[in-house]
């Protein structure tokens, strides 16, 4: 029996499917979430989501926020998500190294906190768009395709 994932964002709901499974970037690290999971609540970090839907993975990219599993049901409520087959890859490597430059020319304190945070969401949204034109390139990959030279 598949869960049922729902991802809603402030603007709306991006995901309202079945998925085989569902690998979850929690605060203390991926948290993977299969049929019959045990109920939980997390905290989400700034990351990538990756459902197994249709015998193929697909990376969504979220801003944060909070995931409840209770029975075969995973509800996400995230403050942004994009899916990574929607973003484009050339316009998410120009955004972290211009995040990249913004952290290096930072001064003060929270400049510096501030430009970490923008490097963080640059590098998520780079490795969901890598993820996904990954699993374009080889269609019924079935593997995880998310790479992490950017992680």
């Amino acid at each position: 029996m598949p869960l049922t994932v729902r991802i809603i964002t402030p603007s709306g709901t991006l995901w309202d499917a079945p998925a085989q499974a569902a690998i979850l970037p929690s605060k203390t690290g991926e948290m993977g979430i299969l049929a019959g999971h045990v109920a939980v609540t997390t905290a989400l970090d700034v990351g990538v989501i990756r459902l197994q839907a249709n015998g193929k993975w697909i990376p969504i990219c979220i801003m944060g926020g909070f995931a409840q599993v209770e029975g075969d049901e995973v509800t996400i409520l995230v403050h942004g998500a994009e899916r990574g087959d929607q973003i484009d890859i050339k316009e998410a490597q120009g955004a972290l190294e211009q995040a990249e430059d913004k952290l290096s020319q930072a001064q003060s304190t929270e400049e510096k906190l501030r430009a970490k945070v923008w490097v963080k969401q640059a590098r998520a949204r780079l490795k969901a768009s890598q993820a996904s034109n990954y699993s374009q390139q080889k269609p019924g990959l079935v593997e995880n395709p998310v790479s992490d030279k950017y992680s």
